[in-house]
């Protein structure tokens, strides 16, 4: 059984098979909930603070919160 989309390739020394580059398994991590939270919190976050919540929640969320900075 797989549980990764995989692809064969052609290449110089007869190819071979890879993960799909399309496939990102750390994307989605966080449920709603979690994403929910955390976009609420970067309204109280300062710059440092607001920076890592959005690189969370960018890396392991799905595009529910592309909040951009107050003032930005």
């Amino acid at each position: 059984m797989c549980s990764y989309p995989i692809e064969t390739v052609r290449g110089r020394y007869g190819g071979g098979v890879k993960v799909a580059d399309w496939y990102h398994p750390h994307k989605n991590i966080l449920s709603q909930e979690h994403q929910t939270v955390l976009a609420q919190l970067l309204d109280k976050a300062d710059e440092s603070q607001w920076r890592v919540l959005h690189e969370m929640l960018t890396a392991f969320g799905s595009p529910v919160a592309q909040k951009k900075r107050k003032g930005a």
